[in-house]
């Protein structure tokens, strides 16, 4: 076990150990959901760790995502817990002045 106990990428791998079929994420397109698993995410999430890594992106980085919420957004949370680095989200509408400041 880690220092300080288990961590949400922890969780993570758990449930998709647990529950490969189930649903782990919807997204509403007009009135319908569309689900991915959690062996689908997790296949999402690999691409997304190896792209970082194909990025440099190491233990320690910081990497910034401003968008609106999606599966997508989940994904690359997990791969940045996945390689180490932090994630720094911002508001899809943050302001100019409010995302400089916090670059």
């Amino acid at each position: 076990m880690k220092p300080g106990g288990r961590t949400l990428r922890d969780t993570f791998r758990d449930s998709v150990q647990r529950f490969p079929f189930a649903p782990a994420l919807g997204t509403r397109d007009d009135a319908a959901f569309t689900w991915l698993s959690y062996k689908e995410l997790s296949e999402l999430v690999s691409v997304f760790e190896a792209r970082l890594s194909d990025l440099g992106v190491r233990a320690g980085d910081r990497v910034v995502l401003q968008c609106e919420n999606s599966a997508e957004w989940v994904a690359l949370a997990y791969a940045c817990f996945g390689v180490g680095a932090v994630l720094v989200p911002l508001y899809a509408r943050q302001r100019v002045e409010e995302t400089a400041n916090i670059l």
